[in-house]
């Protein structure tokens, strides 16, 4: 029997469908490629077994490292800082020397909520031999990362399941928080509560459907104009609090979804004339010491990263089961704001 044909650029850019510079352009990180390119180069590569530079060695070898990279969605964001922050404590608690390696090391990287960069960054790590993967996921298909699961690199995706394919995932109860969160500001009596937030690949979707959930079970009809899941950053909220401003009826109350609304909103309070009952979505440094404090759903960051990390190192350890989906508590810390 001949011994299999080793593969060639050429048979990945075949399969990948794309051409053989676009393929080459991937696996040697030039940039200036369609991430949907990116992620079916790099799956191809790794369903063939692919060579280039130290891509395949990391699979031969994995734990002759001990380095994990840590791919979040922005390094300059005080929830991703929490979030490796928990993977820290995790690898370097000394009862976890199960994996054989109690000197542990993060390589970390921030895709700074471009799509366009996660496989990219991803394929970089590996060629840098990480042993494993945490990934906070920032496109519409991670199918990329299952084929490295197959291939025996451990992967948990953090904040964010894969999307197209089924790898380790800890979330936060993104849902059950928001719908706790709404259920505060309608047992204050409030009817008309807002919706603000930042567009998402995971998370804001949960959010509104805790809102919408929370509403519904209190027989409040859902009026789509009071619902904004479309801020940049902090700044934009100021024009959409304007419109809802202009409303025959506004709203009496405020849910914001993540961090950056929240500062939004505090800042409008000071701005304008209109002061609604506000629960937030993520705890946050200013949120213990504004007037009025404010009440927020707590999904722990530092926890986020700490059971991702875990699930990490129970693969390196050896685990071969499964795909585990973790999901945290997301707690009410009940402040003042929710009863403006």
């Amino acid at each position: 029997m001949s011994a299999a044909k080793t593969p060639t650029l050429a048979d990945v850019a075949d399969r990948a469908g794309v051409s053989p510079k676009t393929a080459s352009r991937v696996l040697n990180h030039e940039g200036n490629v369609r991430p949907d390119k990116v992620a079916r180069v790099l799956a191809a590569a790794t369903e063939l077994g692919f060579t280039p530079n130290e891509f395949a060695r990391l699979l031969r070898t994995r734990g002759s490292t001990t380095t994990i990279g840590v791919v979040t969605a922005d390094i300059g964001d005080p929830f991703w800082t929490g979030v490796i922050r928990g993977v820290e404590l995790a690898i370097g608690d000394p009862d976890r020397d199960d994996v054989g390696h109690p000197q542990r090391f993060i390589l970390s990287a921030s895709t700074r909520e471009r799509s366009d960069r996660e496989p990219e960054i991803v394929a970089a790590m590996v060629d840098r031999r990480v042993m494993a993967l945490l990934v906070v996921p920032t496109t519409t298909d991670q199918s990329y990362l299952g084929a490295l699961a197959e291939r025996g690199v451990p992967v948990v995706c953090v904040d964010r399941p894969a999307a197209g394919t089924d790898v380790d995932a800890v979330v936060a109860d993104d849902d059950g928080g928001a719908r706790r969160g709404v259920e505060l500001l309608i047992a204050q009596g409030h009817r008309r509560i807002a919706f603000v937030g930042r567009p998402s690949v995971y998370t804001t979707a949960e959010r509104i459907a805790g809102y919408r959930a929370a509403l519904r079970a209190a027989g409040i009809v859902v009026d789509d104009r009071l619902v904004h899941p479309t801020i940049t950053d902090a700044a934009s909220v100021g024009p959409i609090a304007e419109r809802l401003l202009s409303l025959d009826d506004p709203p009496t109350a405020v849910f914001t979804a993540d961090v950056a609304a929240s500062i939004g909103m505090l800042a409008c309070r000071r701005t304008r004339s209109w002061r609604p009952a506000m629960v937030a979505f993520s705890d946050f440094d200013a949120a213990p010491v504004v007037e009025p404090t404010v009440t927020v759903v707590h999904n722990d960051p530092v926890e986020l990263g700490r059971r991702a990390a875990e699930l990490v190192l129970d693969r390196l350890a050896g685990y071969t089961g499964p795909p585990r989906r973790v999901r945290i508590d997301t707690p009410i810390i009940e402040r003042e704001s929710h009863l403006a």
